[in-house]
């Protein structure tokens, strides 16, 4: 059986392309939202699973592969599947996204920052007032140096989950600077939302082309404002594919 992590889109298409193709799957998720969104009839468990529940797993169902589709943003979860399966002696792969290839004209108008404490400090230097985080929810209490400033402006884009809105209410963002909706998002989705809301500089995690990273991109160039790219964690994985023909061939092996 396969033990699929799936933390990502391409971890939902992988959970229904395996399934097509006749493997034993299970999948991992970290939410019931998340698990909801896998085809009728696969087989999950959902929520936070630390190393020793994976290795429980990991030998209860007789895995013997792991497959991490996470975000490549995820370090605590890709750390503990690699240390469950070295610890259970089965084989772990990466399911790696693309990151976006760079080029002059949109180089010229990013700045990228290894993490998230870089940025925010970055941006608390900058003149830039309002400013337009699409980092996700997990991290936003990073940023509440910018809120007690009080010189910017803060607008956030979140899943229109509970949780999500629950941690902005109680870091005090104003409803109206809070854009709760689910993607994926389109150049002219975010032109429109850069336009509406007067942003000066959007701010992203570099997750790849499928994370939306391109259109972000393309749309901060057409409204001639700047972006802030925070770069991917320096996680070395154990074994990484990009396609599905690598991950047959290892599955074949």
């Amino acid at each position: 059986m396969i033990l699929l992590m799936a933390g990502t889109s391409e971890g939902r298409e992988l959970a229904r392309l395996l399934t097509e193709r006749g493997y034993r799957l299970l999948v991992t998720t970290v939410s019931e939202y998340a698990g909801s969104l896998l085809d009728v009839g696969i087989e999950s468990i959902n929520g936070a699973l630390d190393e020793d529940d994976l290795s429980e797993v990991i030998r209860e169902r007789e895995i013997r592969f792991l497959i991490d589709a996470t975000h490549p943003f995820a370090v605590e979860a890709s750390t503990n599947a690699q240390q469950a399966a070295l610890r259970t002696g089965i084989e772990y792969i990466r399911w790696e996204r693309e990151e976006v290839e760079k080029d002059a004209v949109s180089e010229s108008q990013i700045y990228r920052v290894q993490d998230t404490r870089t940025a925010v400090k970055l941006l608390g230097d900058l003149p830039f007032r309002r400013i337009l985080l699409t980092v996700g929810s997990k991290e936003l209490p990073l940023y509440a140096p910018l809120l007690a400033a009080g010189d910017k402006q803060i607008f956030v884009r979140v899943l229109p989950l509970p949780g999500s809105l629950q941690l902005c209410w109680e870091m005090k963002i104003p409803t109206g600077q809070i854009i709760a909706c689910q993607g994926p998002f389109s150049r002219e989705w975010n032109e429109a939302v850069i336009t509406q809301y007067q942003i000066q500089i959007l701010v992203s995690k570099e997750s790849g082309a499928r994370g939306g990273v391109k259109e972000k991109i393309g749309a901060a160039i057409s409204c001639g404002i700047p972006m802030m790219l925070i770069e991917r964690p320096g996680l070395t994985y154990l074994q990484v594919v990009r396609n599905f023909k690598q991950l047959e061939t290892i599955l074949h092996r």
